[in-house]
């Protein structure tokens, strides 16, 4: 028994595509695609496989990249993802998350 969990993005939902991140999100679909299959794979030998999927946390990518402190503030922060796949990590074997998809309720709705 035990657990795969991806670290994704939004970016990998059919649902959000950002222009000019055409490669980047076909990537993530394609991670995606790796995790449901590999799920499906391993499902009979007590491996479970979930995708977290995150939308924008506040790292120092984002601030080489450019983006503003207020819009910053308003991201996931590392330990809020970390807390996720914790909660993944220790569920109990019984319980199967395929997918999350993570957003600050403040910026996100």
């Amino acid at each position: 028994r035990g657990r795969i969990i991806f670290v994704n993005s939004v970016a990998g939902l059919s649902t959000w595509t950002v222009p000019g991140e055409s490669v980047y999100a076909a990537t993530k679909h394609g991670l995606s695609g790796f995790a449901d299959a590999l799920g499906n794979e391993l499902r009979t030998s007590g491996i479970t496989v979930t995708s977290i999927h995150p939308g924008g946390i506040d790292t120092p990518l984002q601030v080489e990249a450019g983006a503003p402190a207020d819009v910053r503030e308003r991201f996931l922060t590392v330990d809020e993802v970390v807390d996720s796949i914790e909660y993944v990590a220790n569920a109990s074997p019984r319980v199967l998350t395929k997918r999350m998809e993570l957003f600050s309720a403040d910026f996100w709705h």
